[in-house]
C-alpha cells in the first residue's frame, strides 16, 4: 500500500517548503498549484515531480479533481500550514 500526501494551495511560497518537508517520509507527494504567482510551483517541483497547476476553480473542486488523477484510495489532503507527523 502506498501513502499519498495530497497538496492544494495558491499563493503559499513562504509557507509551502515547510509543509512538503515535513511530507519526505510518505511514498508519494502530489501537489496542485492553483497558477500561483510567486514561486510555490518551483518549490515543489524540489520534492516531487507530480506538480499539477489548475486554474483556481474553489478548494472544493480541486480537492475532487485528485481523486481522479492517481490511483489512491481516501486522499488526504493538507492544507498549507498543516505539516504531517511521522
Amino acid at each position: 500500500m502506498c501513502l499519498t500526501v495530497c497538496i492544494i494551495y495558491f499563493d503559499e511560497e513562504s509557507n509551502i517548503r515547510r509543509c512538503l518537508k515535513s511530507a519526505t517520509w510518505v511514498d508519494e507527494i502530489i501537489v496542485v498549484d492553483s497558477i500561483s504567482p510567486d514561486k510555490a510551483v518551483e518549490i515543489a517541483r524540489e520534492y516531487t515531480d507530480k506538480v499539477f497547476e489548475r486554474a483556481r476553480t474553489g478548494y472544493a473542486d480541486q480537492k475532487n479533481r485528485l481523486q481522479d488523477t492517481p490511483p489512491f484510495f481516501l486522499p488526504r489532503t493538507l492544507d498549507k500550514p498543516q505539516r504531517v507527523l511521522s
